[in-house]
């Protein structure tokens, strides 16, 4: 009769266990770059989708108005809600944007969404930016959400917003909540002919190189747009 050693045919329990856990550390270590890549290209799709959208609904709106130096622009002083000549803009846009709820008006006393949430790219908090959905809120039916504001001025001098600024949260109020990962900036010029643009600059500031590792994450729709991806 045959006998067979079965003595290294096994594992001993603490064997399978630190294998167990190997396997798990690596698994951990290629999973989290993986699907922190494909939520990045998530938001890369739908800040390009959005981008699309509301160009399309200023070219409609171009023809149908003319170019925007005949638009209806007014001061808009930051003292009170958006009215007149602005809000008939706005309401442009609400015509040929595909807008499930408006929320309102966002100003630095009373927003209807929470600026608290908000960061930088570089992790700082951002709640009291100027620019984060500084006008009306508008939701749009794939969830989007877009903050349209206009240049502000008192006194005579415009305090650095762009004359109409687009605040895009691709996600809406779903996290992360940070500039240049769900959140972006998009403008129009009132002497211009229509052209939406990523944010690189206004009346004050140059924010062309304010996208990448330790900055604010102002001009990161501008990266996204001519380098065609979230490469930072």
């Amino acid at each position: 009769m045959e006998h067979h050693n079965n003595k290294f045919l096994g594992f001993t329990l603490p064997e399978v266990l630190i294998t167990i856990v190997i396997i798990g550390v690596v698994a951990a270590m290629t999973l989290s770059p993986l699907i922190t890549k494909i939520r990045n290209k998530g938001f890369v799709e739908r800040l390009n989708k959005t981008y699309s959208v509301l160009q399309n609904a200023t070219n409609q709106i171009v023809e149908e108005n003319g170019t925007p130096p005949n638009w209806p622009w007014e001061i808009y002083t930051g003292t009170i809600a958006q009215s007149g000549g602005n809000k008939k803009i706005y309401n442009y846009y609400k015509k040929h944007l595909k807008v499930i709820e408006d929320l309102g008006a966002c100003r630095a006393w009373d927003c209807p969404m929470d600026r608290s949430l908000y960061r930088y790219l570089n992790g700082d908090y951002a709640g009291n930016e100027g620019m984060l959905f500084n006008g009306d809120i508008i939701v749009l039916n794939d969830g989007v959400v877009i903050g349209v504001g206009f240049g502000v001025h008192s006194w005579g001098v415009n305090w650095g917003t762009p004359d109409l600024l687009f605040t895009v949260d691709v996600n809406g109020k779903a996290g992360p909540n940070q500039i240049g990962r769900d959140v972006f900036w998009l403008y129009l010029q009132k002497n211009g002919d229509g052209k939406i643009l990523p944010l690189t600059k206004d009346s004050y500031n140059n924010y062309k190189n304010t996208c990448g590792p330790g900055l604010k994450g102002y001009s990161c729709a501008y990266r996204i747009i001519t380098e065609g991806g979230m490469n930072y």
